[in-house]
């Protein structure tokens, strides 16, 4: 049996988009100004049969923090936040690269606030 690698990130939904991964609601608000029902938490999960690479959610899995570090729409967006491209991280064993499934699961109302600097 392999091990289940996933993650769970704070990020708004808008537009039919989930986009801006952190891990605490509050980083949120470093992306911009959200209403708190666009404040939304998921669960990533490692998922080897995605191969399209100019679509869905790729992830970073950092072996030191052992998570995902980076989540990202699209493989290119993910390979560019690394000066020499990703795979020159994975080929220095610092971790690996997946695509992901993205689950929305249930988050707080004082979390959804925390993520929002809109104020009701």
């Amino acid at each position: 049996m392999s091990e289940v690698y996933t993650t769970e990130k704070y990020c708004f939904y808008s537009g039919g988009v989930y986009h801006d991964f952190c891990d605490h609601p509050k980083v949120l608000r470093m992306y911009g100004d959200q209403p708190p029902e666009n404040v939304r938490k998921v669960r990533f999960t490692a998922d080897s049969s995605i191969d399209d690479k100019r679509n869905g959610f790729w992830g970073f899995y950092e072996f030191k923090d052992q998570d995902f570090t980076l989540v990202y729409q699209g493989y290119t967006v993910l390979s560019i936040c690394f000066p020499s491209g990703v795979e020159a991280e994975v080929q220095r064993n610092k971790g690996f690269v997946s695509g992901l499934r993205l689950e929305e699961i249930d988050i707080t109302k004082e979390e959804q606030l925390a993520g929002s600097s809109y104020r009701v």
